[in-house]
């Protein structure tokens, strides 16, 4: 039997680990159209597709 999601001891793929987000880009907004060039040309994607962990007030 294979061990469950939250018992397994490597991490989940974070891109933002590898290669960060940068503050300024963050503070744009995730429908700006900077912020999103900045991840086509870092993450190779338009969207996180996934709920962000923290939100920049």
């Amino acid at each position: 039997m294979q061990p469950s999601v939250a018992e397994r001891a490597d991490p989940p793929f974070d891109l933002h680990a590898l290669r960060p987000v940068p503050f300024e880009i963050l503070q744009l907004g995730p429908t700006d159209p900077a912020a999103k060039a900045w991840l086509w040309r870092n993450w190779s994607a338009v969207e996180a597709g996934v709920r962000p962990r923290y939100q920049v007030a």
